[in-house]
Formats: structure tokens, sequence, C-alpha cells
């Protein structure tokens, strides 16, 4: 990156996806970004999703939900660990859990918790289509606790958010830049299980489904007329 922008034409154009990015660049090339005189143009991937789903009931259980591919990396294990310290202290949640799993750690801790917990539990595997659709529509809290050493910014947050569910993740890539102000809370890595637990359960003790879920959605609809805003422009300097 360093010699793309020694030798790149001066005001070179980058897309970004948040603003941390463009502050996260010049930390790392504090002489070079400066020197190419770069223009910077935030665009987000939530001009990419969409803002559907049916309304939600006002009745049941609080629905923890997470969609990757499953790894430790991306938060699988933390997800299934804090559905089940949830669960041993009495508090009344459900857990749905989508995407594959190949490292033998998840798919033992995804077998260890559907045995431990089969009314409360559901791993439904890869979705698509529809059926990516109905697990949105039926989770109230999207939990993300990544790792991952090359997050961005994951669609999967987007459409979560979008589909009117709160958002609890790390702060990774542009997580934090995107969903500080969306209904949920965004954790340092070390901080994700004490505080992902404690809000939670702040959360079941006064929960408002459809306030929660109008929220997000109103949340993602500003995200989404900024991204198209900036493609928008994008498409200009084209």
């Amino acid at each position: 990156m360093a010699a793309f922008l020694r030798f790149s034409p001066k005001e070179t154009t980058h897309l970004l996806l948040c603003d941390r990015m463009e502050s996260l660049l010049l930390e790392r090339y504090p002489s070079e970004w400066p020197a190419s005189n770069a223009k910077a143009i935030v665009l987000s991937n939530a001009f990419m999703a969409d803002a559907t789903g049916a309304a939600p009931t006002t009745n049941g259980e609080l629905v923890l939900g997470h969609l990757s591919n499953l790894t430790e990396d991306k938060g699988a294990l933390r997800f299934l660990d804090l559905f089940a310290r949830l669960r041993r202290q009495g508090l009344a949640v459900q857990a749905k859990l989508a995407g594959p799993a190949h490292e033998p750690r998840v798919k033992a801790a995804i077998e260890a918790t559907k045995s431990e917990f089969p009314d409360t539990f559901n791993w439904l595997g890869p979705v698509y289509g529809s059926e990516k659709d109905a697990f949105y529509e039926e989770v109230d809290i999207f939990v993300f606790p990544s790792s991952y050493t090359n997050e961005a910014q994951p669609l999967v947050l987007l459409e979560a958010l979008a589909r009117g569910a709160a958002i609890i993740t790390t702060d990774r890539g542009c997580m934090g830049c995107d969903h500080e102000g969306s209904p949920g809370v965004v954790f340092a890595e070390a901080d994700f299980d004490a505080g992902a637990q404690r809000w939670i359960e702040e959360l079941a003790a006064d929960f408002d489904r459809a306030q929660l879920s109008g929220e997000a959605k109103k949340r993602f609809v500003s995200l989404k007329r900024e991204a198209e805003q900036a493609l928008a422009a994008v498409l200009n300097t084209i």
C-alpha cells in the first residue's frame, strides 16, 4: 500500500467502507497518504441491503442470532458460550445459529449446546434466500463477537439491522464506526463476554420487541440513505 500511494497519480480517489478507514490509513501511512494528496470517498455496504421484514410480535422469549461461516475467529464459540451462560442463570432466551461449520471445535460445541438445550437452541446450517430472510426476522439481537484479523464491514450486521435486530458486536474494522448509533452495543474484544451478558440481562428485564425493531430499522434506513448518496458521488466521479 505504501508503494501504491507513492507511485499512483496525485489526488487518486480511494473508496473506503467507513470514516475510520481513512483515519487508520493516515495513521499507518503518515507520510505516504498526505504526500499523495489522496482523496477518499466513504461507500458503505449498506446500499446493498434492503429494509424488509414482517412486523415483530410482542411476546415470546428473547431470541439471539448468529450467522456467518461458523469459525472460532468469527465468534461462533463465544456466541454459544454466551447463550449457555444466560440459560444456566435462568434467563428466558433462545438462540438461532446459521451457517456452515467445518472447524472440529465449533462442531463439537454446537452438538454440546444442542444436547444441553434441545428446546431453545436451533442450528439451521447454511441458509439462503427466503430461509435467510426468515432467520433474520426471528432474531431480536444479532450477536457477532468477531476477532477475525481481516474483518472489515460484515454485510450480515447490516442485513440483521435492516430486519429489525439490535446489534452486539466487537470493535473490529468498521463495526464500531458503523454501529455506534445502532440499537445494541459495541464492545472491545476483551470486554465482550461479560459486557454482552450484562447488557442482555438488563434488556430482558424490560423488553419491548416492537420498539427495538423500529429503532433498528430506522437506523438502517439512515445508513442506507448515506450509502446511496455516496454511491451517487462515486458514479459522478467515474
